[in-house]
């Protein structure tokens, strides 16, 4: 079991070393998401991309997408998207931008799974997760 928060404080995947096949639970998804909760922390989830990128598994497989395909890989262009978009919105809101306004230039507008869920998923999250962990790249 290894940690790998970002998703939730309490994440976990599980390696089997043997066969190289590493459960990723909720950490990929796909490598460009639309929406963040509210409680989802950038900095953390990259660290955990990055970690389970390297931890050596030829197979990765997602709870929600089943196998992921050039798994590893996958994991390590999802971290780079994040850092790139990290980098972007600090950019953006050291420019003074609203959050809103930061949010659409980066990830996009605001779509159905927004309203669905009451704003507990949103693009806007994106941008408030980095704005509250300004960790450096």
């Amino acid at each position: 079991m290894i940690g790998t928060p970002g998703h939730s404080v309490d994440h976990v995947c599980l390696l089997e070393p043997r066969r190289g096949w590493l459960f990723a639970g909720d950490l990929f998804l796909a490598e460009r998401l639309r929406y963040l909760r509210s409680d989802e922390e950038i900095g953390s989830l990259i660290g955990s991309l990055e970690l389970a990128a390297g931890l050596g598994a030829r197979e990765v497989f997602c709870a929600h997408r089943g196998p992921v395909r050039g798994g590893p890989a996958a994991l390590a262009r999802k971290a780079d998207h994040l850092r790139s978009l990290r980098e972007r919105v600090l950019e953006l809101l050291g420019q003074g931008l609203p959050e809103p306004e930061v949010a659409r230039r980066t990830v996009g507008p605001e779509g159905p799974m927004t309203w669905l869920s009451g704003g507990r998923f949103s693009v806007l999250n994106f941008v408030r997760s980095i704005a509250r962990d300004r960790r450096p790249a």
